[in-house]
């Protein structure tokens, strides 16, 4: 079954085109990537999956949901990490757990208490949740913005260049998460990234964009 089905996606702003022609497809609990430089549309292409822009021609379908038909229920089933993902800074950890989720929809106090709990566990951020954010290492950061796109527990998931900026160490870690995700939770993963160590690693199946 697939997750993601993307058909012949055009997107031009003011006669520049971003994204042309881009077709594919992407099954249930695999990790694909799209790997390309920069400038080569991948955020472009995750915006429109994300139904935050409409393609200017072309389709997509997320999860058996349309993103310009269907876009506020596109939006339920993922979770994004951008690239320059926002965290509060003067907030611990916990507390920008409890912000997210609640923006998120998850208002049950126990449910969304026992799902923090287990993310910041399973990014390995448990013992440090009472730590401002802004004291946080950028691999840190990076963990806990990907346990914040996981918090409304999103059958998909959109990760523009994870492990960016990263030391080898924290790039391995956020690798190794990346692999427990998709095998314990089967999760699906959208990978855009420039690294092709990362592609070569992770991905069970990658397309190349160039421009």
């Amino acid at each position: 079954m697939n997750s993601i089905e993307a058909f012949d996606l055009v997107k031009s702003f003011n006669g520049f085109t971003a994204v042309e022609n881009l077709s594919f497809n992407v099954e249930e609990g695999e990790i694909f990537g799209l790997l390309g430089p920069n400038g080569a549309g991948k955020t472009t292409t995750i915006r429109m999956l994300s139904a935050l822009i409409s393609p200017t021609s072309g389709r997509a379908i997320i999860g058996g949901y349309d993103v310009h038909d269907d876009a506020l229920k596109v939006r339920e089933i993922i979770g994004v990490l951008t690239e320059s993902p926002s965290l509060y800074g003067r907030l611990t950890a916990l507390e920008n757990m409890e912000f997210f989720a609640k923006a998120y929809g998850v208002t049950d106090k126990a449910t969304r208490e026992a799902k923090i709990h287990e993310l910041l566990d399973f990014f390995q951020l448990w013992d440090r949740r009472g730590d401002p954010v802004g004291q946080y290492s950028k691999g840190m950061k990076q963990k806990l913005a990907i346990a914040r796109s996981l918090i409304h527990s999103p059958e998909i998931l959109y990760l523009d260049e994870p492990t960016s900026g990263l030391d080898p160490k924290s790039s391995k870690d956020i690798r190794d998460l990346m692999e427990e995700l998709t095998k314990n939770e089967r999760q699906t993963i959208l990978l855009c990234t420039h690294r092709l160590e990362d592609a070569e690693k992770l991905c069970d199946r990658v397309m190349i964009i160039n421009k």
